[in-house]
Parts: C-alpha cells; sequence; structure tokens
C-alpha cells in the first residue's frame, strides 16, 4: 500500500508548472472576466455574444436564449 501511495505522490510532482499551465490555457480559452462595479463573473465568449444580442450558432449547455443563461448564473435584468 505504501508503495502505491509513494507512486501516486510521484506522479503528481511529475505534472510540472508547464504542464499546468497548458492545461489551465486550455481549459479557460474561449471565457472572459466581466467586471460590474464591486462583481465580476467568468463567462464563455459565446454567452457574452448572446447577451450582447448577437446570434450564435452553437450555445454551450444547450442554452436557448439569453433568458436562460441569465437564470444560469442567478442574474436579474434591471428594468429600463
Amino acid at each position: 500500500m505504501q508503495e502505491d501511495e509513494k507512486q501516486a505522490h510521484q506522479q503528481e510532482s511529475d505534472f510540472g508548472i508547464e504542464q499546468f499551465r497548458r492545461l489551465t490555457k486550455k481549459e479557460s480559452r474561449n471565457q472572459a472576466i466581466i467586471f460590474m462595479g464591486e462583481h465580476y463573473g467568468i463567462f464563455y465568449l459565446s454567452e457574452i455574444m448572446v447577451l450582447r444580442g448577437i446570434r450564435v450558432k452553437d450555445l454551450p449547455k444547450g442554452y436557448q436564449n439569453s433568458e436562460e443563461i441569465l437564470a444560469h448564473y442567478l442574474i436579474q435584468e434591471k428594468p429600463p
């Protein structure tokens, strides 16, 4: 059992900073951080485009419209 733990720890330590950076970059390449006052949110670029009224061919996570995106993030639209 102890050998398995040592081997697992060795594999974790072999995961270098360069690999971590590449993985992080790959996972977040289609995302942006949006700041509004003291609040911020991390959105997919296609979600931002839909919220701005731009048509997008393939929406992530199966959203159908901007209302569903807002509801997912628990955002309430302010009345005009």
